[in-house]
């Protein structure tokens, strides 16, 4: 089994010694063509020099013997052979060199061609040696024709050559050529080599590589049987040795963590059915997930049926989906907290039973889903309005006598004329305030039953929120003050107009400032601010106070119910500013704030 490292190096150096010959075979054949084409040019340069010595030497021959005859006339047969011989053995010394260098049949003959001409002109001038004045005069003549013979003869071994010269240098150019070609076919052929085998290199280290890329897939879909086949490649088989491991202690637990995972499940399903309170699980899409039996008969569903239906559709006709979706939608810190809002009313039976309800969000980093808890309160409902209707009714019957009264108080007061630090005065005055008080609060009571019966009469109109805001804490700052609290206002810049009754929202700040200031301690903060969020405005009324548990968010809107430590409240005011928001479109909520108490956020339509 070899490394990879040994694996590439050899590749490497397999493909460095392929390219190494080529380029070796390549630099030798045109040395050797460069060897071949000197030789032939340099052989053939050398004969066509000799040659031209050869026609240069015949030439300057026949010049002088020109000379020769012409000036010496009739009496130069005496100096005939002096004057030839030597031409006659430096031409034949010449010939002789120059069929030395001759190569060809063609050359051959055309040396052969001048040495003839050559024993001609020589013979010619031997027989004429000694001849008289007349002869010798025909004797030069000759001499000058067989020198013309002899320089065209030897003309014919320098057009040989030349012609040599041209074809051979053509053919060289021509094998150059070739070869140029051969070897771009050679180095092209490398080429192909190479990339085919870096091509089954890398797939040859790749495929592995793929093989683990499609275990890890097939073990993040849940299937911990895959395994990887041993490699040739020493690193390789041991990262698949090390994969299969892994893979295997995955299958193990995985197979041991299944069975926790089930007896869990079996557990909390055992708990969730056990519940004595509907309980809904709701995904982030606003899909039931989940419901325990109790839940399935409150709302008239199968358990095992209603996974997969929309919320909406199940709770249509009521608030609660509204609720849903703004839970679902608030991604922040507050998110987290507890929702909950008016009954459901639902028919059950033929009977119409009240549910209340809670929304809690869970999660795991984002988001999750909600936990709805349905719980049936008719039976306290019921209750509750008996205690209500005898107490409204209370309220009205006793509302005549306690006017007469109070008149009579005052009729009283009139008459006596007590002296102003008297023990009289001062009966008479806490008379006075105690018969107003109950005035005010029959008169709320009977507002929250017109409220309660939808007969309350509002008169909408525009309202700028910065002065209702501004004018909310003005009626309270001199109290704030008083009790040593910080009164804070807020308004986000160039907030709509809202239409709504000024004097019942007006009544709503009232109630949520004289709450908030009342339940918070000496250096605390109340702090009122509004915002747009959506198409609502919303203002908010919070306080540095005791705050509120989850359980009592929803109480506090409940009539006839205080909660905490302060005391001094009638116990309706939160109710009745409910029933006002509600009948504005709007929403009244409790919550935790995020410097500590509560706070109550006032949302309206825009």
């Amino acid at each position: 089994m070899m490394k990879l490292r040994d694996q590439l190096l050899l590749s490497f150096s397999a493909l460095v010694l392929v390219a190494a010959v080529g380029l070796g075979l390549g630099v030798v054949v045109v040395k050797q063509l460069s060897r071949v084409s000197e030789d032939i040019v340099q052989g053939n340069l050398a004969a066509i020099e000799a040659s031209s010595r050869v026609r240069t030497l015949v030439g300057t021959q026949h010049s002088a013997l020109s000379r020769f005859l012409l000036h010496n006339g009739p009496n130069a047969h005496a100096s005939l052979v002096p004057m030839m011989s030597p031409f006659v053995e430096e031409a034949h010394t010449l010939l002789a060199d120059l069929r030395r260098r001759a190569t060809t049949d063609e050359e051959l003959l055309a040396v052969a061609s001048s040495e003839q001409a050559l024993a001609a002109l020589a013979q010619l001038t031997l027989a004429y040696d000694g001849a008289s004045a007349q002869d010798n005069q025909l004797a030069g003549q000759e001499l000058l024709d067989a020198l013309t013979e002899l320089r065209l003869a030897a003309r014919l071994p320098y057009e040989s050559n030349f012609e040599q010269l041209v074809s051979r240098s053509t053919r060289v150019a021509t094998e150059a050529r070739q070869l140029g070609v051969a070897l771009s076919l050679v180095a092209a052929a490398m080429i192909v080599l190479g990339m085919l085998a870096a091509l089954h290199l890398a797939r040859r280290l790749s495929r592995p590589l793929e093989a683990v890329d499609v275990a890890l897939a097939r073990i993040g879909r849940g299937d911990y049987g895959a395994r990887l086949a041993p490699a040739q490649t020493e690193e390789i088989d041991r990262l698949s040795r090390g994969f299969n491991t892994m893979a295997a202690s995955l299958e193990r637990f995985h197979a041991m963590r299944l069975d926790e995972i089930v007896a869990e499940r079996r557990r909390l399903d055992t708990v969730i059915d056990s519940i004595d309170q509907g309980l809904v699980l709701i995904d982030v899409e606003g899909r039931i997930e989940r419901i325990n039996p109790v839940a399935g008969h409150l709302l008239g569903l199968v358990p095992r049926h209603a996974g997969g239906r929309p919320a909406a559709d199940v709770f249509e006709g009521s608030s609660l989906p509204a609720h849903i979706d703004e839970a679902l939608n608030r991604a922040d810190a507050e998110a987290r907290h507890e929702h909950a809002g008016r009954d459901l009313h639902r028919i059950m039976d033929g009977h119409e039973v009240t549910l209340a309800w809670s929304l809690t969000p869970y999660w795991h980093g984002d988001m999750r889903g909600l936990l709805l808890m349905l719980r049936d309160i008719s039976q306290e409902r019921a209750l509750e309005r008996m205690r209500t209707e005898f107490v409204l009714r209370a309220a009205h019957e006793l509302r005549t006598p306690v006017t007469g009264m109070r008149m009579a108080v005052g009729l009283l007061q009139d008459r006596l004329k007590p002296a102003p630090d008297s023990r009289e005065a001062e009966l008479l005055e806490t008379l006075e305030s105690e018969m107003a008080r109950t005035v005010r609060l029959i008169a709320n009571l009977l507002d929250l039953a017109r409220l309660y019966n939808q007969r309350l009469d509002l008169m909408p109109a525009p309202i700028t929120p910065s002065d209702l805001v501004e004018c909310a804490a003005e009626r309270f700052r001199d109290r704030a003050r008083e009790v040593d609290i910080r009164l804070e206002t807020a308004v986000e810049a160039a907030l709509p107009e809202v239409n709504a009754d000024r004097d019942q929202i007006d009544r709503v700040l009232d109630n949520l400032l004289s709450n908030a200031l009342r339940h918070t301690p000496p250096k605390g903060v109340v702090a009122v601010r509004a915002h747009r969020l959506g198409g609502q405005l919303v203002v908010e009324v919070s306080d540095t106070g005791e705050g509120l548990d989850r359980s009592q968010r929803e109480r506090v809107f409940e009539p006839f119910v205080q909660v905490g430590r302060a005391t001094g409240g009638s116990g309706i005011g939160l109710a009745m500013s409910r029933e006002i928001a509600e009948q504005h479109g709007g929403r009244l909520r409790a919550e935790t704030a995020r410097e500590g108490g509560c706070r109550f956020v006032l949302s309206l339509p825009l």
